[in-house]
């Protein structure tokens, strides 16, 4: 027995240092490879580990309860459905694989929690913010040396698209500050404390809103689920927020510098975030409009999972920084309200579960309800279900919850997974690894020089999917964000 025990917590450390290596791989590209290489890179590195480690997992033997096996079966028929139905089906079953190797990442990835396995996590996470922070402190100083005036583009690094980082941010600085609010006594307490300011003072320079609109409804969130320890929650938040807070004060306008004016700084400054933070929409209503209109022309199926990324759907963006709408648009209104019933059924059994044994559990409930509440609250003014790293944080996270949950519903039947469930769970984890592979090799090997920086659809970056590129395998290399060649008007396509 003892034997076991040890194979075990060795085979646990050793997927975590798994865990650890692909994320810190996947911070650390952007500044190794050329912008064209290193979003494709990232996801072949996500998506191979993630193989990897499923099929550790299913090797030695998983259990599965029959309400994870009938969800997966719901979002398989439904989804094998729509995209018959698509546009485009190829590149909808790969977005159907997309949320399947997802889900089945998050029931699989950690079989029962541990204190170890939420320690381990902050850790994680409180590094790869540090190496980003370090990372952008460093192209901070390199502009002011440099006398180039301030510019937050210039600063926040390893995303195409600085909003990106506070996608990334939304998951992991809640995570965080739940950690630190119930873990008086961690080792990493000053490291985590300090990874958290440190990325509060960047994605405020950053003039992101959804950000701190999800803390906000955070907060909202954990008083309702956590009434017991909620302002401990709260606490720490203003403490870390409001340090956050004055250290981008100083770095934008208060900073002396002998090469780069302050006057210069702060209106730069000013511009980029203040302004854009306070009164600039983006052209959500717009966007969210456009929407509206693909659900009323085709409400039943959809157009197809990523297909709001095609050419001809949307006028300029590739999703519609909604998720509610975009899974109305893509996959129909009756998906997208099984989907929110079903969200809400969670959300009422999570609380009644952590009500069941308040003390024992608020305290550990606490970081993935935190990250989790304030993730949907972003989710309904941006594309946080969308981008590959976005994507990454919310299954660890999500897969911290289901731990949670398997190990605190012990009435619930589970039984192992046979050989061709088994099998079959990880052929869609397979597919997607496999497009993943062929696309990166195809970008490289086989697009023109001159178009290698091209942006690919949704997944693939944030551009477009050309409406000529019906092959996935090998993209036509469409035209950059927002620029749309011979679009057809949207009536065409869906009529």
């Amino acid at each position: 027995m003892k034997k076991n025990t040890i194979s075990t917590k060795t085979k646990e450390e050793y997927i975590i240092a798994l865990l650890y290596l692909m994320l810190l791989i996947s911070s650390i590209l952007p500044k190794l490879l050329p912008m064209v290489y290193y979003h494709d890179s990232q996801r072949l590195v996500v998506n191979l580990i993630f193989l990897v480690i499923l099929s550790i997992r299913f090797v030695s033997g998983v259990i599965i309860s029959k309400g994870s096996v009938s969800l997966l079966l719901i979002v398989l028929i439904w989804g094998s459905i729509t995209s018959l139905q698509s546009l485009n089906p190829l590149w909808s079953i790969i977005e159907v694989c997309l949320f399947l190797s997802i889900a089945i990442t998050v029931i699989f990835i950690f079989p029962l929690f541990n204190v170890w396995l939420l320690s381990q996590l902050a850790l994680i996470f409180a590094s790869i913010q540090l190496v980003y922070a370090t990372i952008n402190y460093f192209n901070y100083v390199l502009i002011y040396i440099n006398n180039v005036p301030f510019d937050p583009w210039l600063v926040i690094d390893g995303f195409s698209n600085i909003r990106f980082y506070s996608q990334f941010l939304t998951w992991t600085i809640p995570f965080l500050t739940g950690y630190i609010a119930v873990s008086k006594n961690s080792n990493y307490r000053l490291i985590v404390f300090s990874s958290i300011v440190l990325s509060w003072i960047l994605v405020l320079m950053s003039g992101t809103r959804a950000f701190v609109f999800g803390i906000v409804s955070s907060i909202i969130a954990v008083s309702w689920f956590l009434p017991n320890i909620w302002k401990s929650y709260l606490k720490w938040t203003f403490i870390t927020g409001t340090i956050g807070t004055i250290g981008s004060i100083i770095l934008i306008w208060l900073a002396p510098s002998p090469i780069a004016t302050i006057t210069a700084n702060a209106d730069l400054a000013t511009n980029d975030t203040i302004f854009d933070y306070l009164f600039h929409v983006s052209d959500r209503i717009t966007l969210w409009s456009e929407t509206i209109s693909v659900i009323i022309d085709r409400p039943y199926v959809g157009i197809g999972p990523m297909l709001t990324a095609m050419e001809g759907i949307l006028t300029r963006f590739a999703h519609p920084h909604n998720f509610i709408l975009q899974l109305m648009a893509e996959w129909g209104v009756p998906f997208a309200i099984f989907f929110i019933i079903f969200l809400g059924y969670a959300a009422f059994r999570w609380k009644y579960i952590i009500a069941e044994n308040p003390t024992e559990r608020e305290s550990l409930a606490l970081p993935i309800t935190a990250s989790v509440s304030a993730a949907i609250a972003v989710g309904l003014v941006s594309g946080i279900i969308v981008m590959p790293i976005s994507l990454l944080y919310m299954t660890l996270v999500l897969g911290f919850g289901m731990a949670l949950w398997r190990t605190w519903t012990p009435q619930i039947q589970r039984s192992a997974a046979p050989l061709w469930l088994a099998i079959l769970l990880l052929t869609p984890v397979v597919l997607l690894s496999s497009v993943t592979t062929m696309h990166w090799f195809t970008k490289i090997l086989h697009a023109p020089k001159e178009r290698r920086c091209a942006k690919s659809p949704r997944f693939w970056i944030y551009g477009k999917i050309s409406q000529d590129e019906k092959n996935p395998f090998y993209p036509s290399f469409s035209n950059d964000y927002g620029a749309v060649k011979n679009r057809q008007d949207i009536s065409t396509l869906l009529h």
